[in-house]
């Protein structure tokens, strides 16, 4: 006799049967995975939990903008310069310095050739300072600094009035005021020299003293 009826072993519960996807034209078609969700369930998209939120904005908290006191304590105080050199950086320096040498060279130079030429007007000065208006005296300090600063030949071989006439043009003065030898004071010089009287002549040495400060020299020996 047969036994109670078996019953139907359960067939496993349908699922999604993979079939082909439509694709593109001109590639073949895709199957779908079989997944294991049931008939008529809808697929929910995983999103973050709140748990996940807070970890996140616990790990990355907001950063506060630097403010000014901030800024300011993060200055330093830059290093000092380095020491400026007293040398000359350039070339040009140099060369400058060394015509500034030579430049004072040559005025140093000048100057004492200048004195030198001019010794005989200081000896000329000192002694007519010294002789005053006396013509004797005064003579012979013009024909030595007559000598001195013109050629011989143009002055040994003059007296009388070609030697007055030859102190007033070579004095220097304007034509109004030349003339002082022969028509001034400076007459004294023809005859006083040998009069043996010792008269003095006024104004005499002070025409002599301009002549020897304005007389130019030329051809000194």
């Amino acid at each position: 006799m047969s036994g109670p009826l078996d019953a139907p072993a359960l067939a496993p519960a349908p699922g999604p049967v993979p079939g082909p996807v439509l694709a593109p034209a001109g590639e073949p078609p895709v199957r779908m995975a079989q997944t294991g969700t049931a008939p008529g369930s809808v697929a929910t998209e995983a999103g973050p939990t709140p748990t996940s939120r807070n970890e996140a904005a616990t790990a990355a908290p907001a950063s506060a903008p630097p403010n000014l006191v901030d800024l300011l304590d993060e200055l330093r105080q830059p290093p000092p310069p380095p020491p400026v050199s007293m040398l000359p950086q350039t070339a040009g320096w140099p060369v400058l310095g060394l015509l500034l040498l030579l430049a004072l060279a040559f005025a140093v130079r000048s100057g004492r050739r200048r004195r030198r030429a001019d010794a005989w007007r200081r000896e000329a000065l000192a002694a007519l300072a010294q002789a005053g208006d006396d013509p004797a005296a005064v003579a012979p300090i013009l024909r030595r600094a007559a000598l001195t600063a013109r050629p011989r030949q143009a002055v040994a071989g003059l007296s009388g009035e070609r030697w007055l006439a030859f102190l007033d043009e070579t004095a220097g003065a304007p034509p109004e005021r030349s003339g002082g030898f022969a028509h001034g004071p400076g007459r004294a010089l023809l005859h006083g020299p040998y009069d043996g009287r010792g008269a003095s002549a006024p104004g005499l040495g002070a025409l002599a003293a301009r002549w020897v400060r304005r007389v130019k020299a030329e051809g000194a020996r």
